[in-house]
């Protein structure tokens, strides 16, 4: 009669070898879970083909050699780089990949004024709106922007109407160049007001800053790296930076101008600011003869 059943007690310990056992006889039924550890499997054995699509590492994720990634990459959270970064040239310009901010391309932003020309009396007071032909301090328009992402960029024909908000927190290079048409035999100072976020908010046109414009107590930026993720920082501001002197005395038109570097909180409203120190008129003329260019450099 022939033995169809053989109880496991009648093998021996270890007398099944490779041999006996048939080529896909065994089922991943057969196969205890957890059983196949780091040991059982060789190196190199797994390839890309069987590791599921968008898995999730748990812990840090090392690699020896070149990382190929193709496609979109997001990181989130602080990315580590120990090395160079070599960001390869795009192809239709050869100039390197673009580096995005919020999904922007970085801002590198150009007003300009091709609208004309306005009269602004200065006065030992300080005018009580960005838009006021009368007073100290005035704002000079721009009517007409261009660059490589504009957004903040706010243009306008009027004075004070036309502003720059910060669309994202970081440093900032800036720079105007605004002409004063006409000889008043004054100290011709400039800088850049800024109005906080709550106080844009409030009222956008009402001017802040300190007295004396120009003269008043410099903007120092953020005291610290987590400064800008604190939301009373949003009343910071309302004060000047950068500074720039003339004496219009010597029968000489000239052109009022300040350059500055500074870091900015998002949402502060940033303007050209033109002050002078006693009373006149003056014509402030900016079509073809004035500028204002901004770069965000990052955090």
């Amino acid at each position: 009669m022939a033995i169809d059943t053989i109880k496991s007690v009648a093998i021996f310990d270890g007398s099944v070898a490779t041999a006996d056992i048939a080529d896909d006889a065994v089922t991943n039924a057969k196969i205890g879970a957890g059983a196949v550890g780091t040991t059982e499997v060789a190196d190199d054995a797994i390839t890309g083909a069987k590791i599921e699509n968008n898995p999730t590492i748990a812990g840090n994720l090392a690699a020896g050699g070149t990382l190929g990634v193709t496609g979109a990459t997001t990181l989130t959270g602080e990315a580590t780089l120990n090395g160079n970064l070599n960001i390869s040239a795009s192809s239709f310009d050869n100039a390197g990949a673009h580096t995005k901010f919020g999904g922007n391309l970085r801002p590198q932003v150009n007003f300009r004024s091709t609208w004309g020309s306005y009269n602004h009396t200065f006065s030992s007071s300080d005018v009580s709106n960005y838009t006021a032909t009368t007073g100290r301090q005035t704002h000079p328009p721009f009517n007409g922007v261009y660059g490589q992402n504009t957004t903040g960029a706010v243009t306008s024909s009027t004075p004070g109407q036309s502003y720059y908000k910060i669309p994202y927190t970081g440093i900032y290079f800036m720079t105007f160049s605004y002409l004063v048409n006409t000889q008043i035999n004054l100290h011709i100072d400039s800088s850049f007001n800024i109005q906080s976020a709550n106080s844009f908010a409030n009222d956008g046109f009402a001017y802040v800053g300190p007295q004396g414009g120009a003269f008043g107590t410099q903007f120092e930026g953020l005291a610290s790296y987590t400064d800008f993720t604190n939301s009373n920082n949003l009343a910071r501001g309302n004060q000047t930076i950068g500074f720039n002197r003339y004496l219009d005395a010597d029968s000489m038109l000239a052109a009022a101008g300040c350059t500055i570097c500074n870091f900015f909180q998002k949402d502060m409203v940033i303007r050209p600011q033109i002050c002078a120190n006693g009373a006149g008129s003056a014509n402030i003329y900016g079509v073809n003869h004035s500028h204002w260019s901004i770069v965000y450099l990052g955090r």
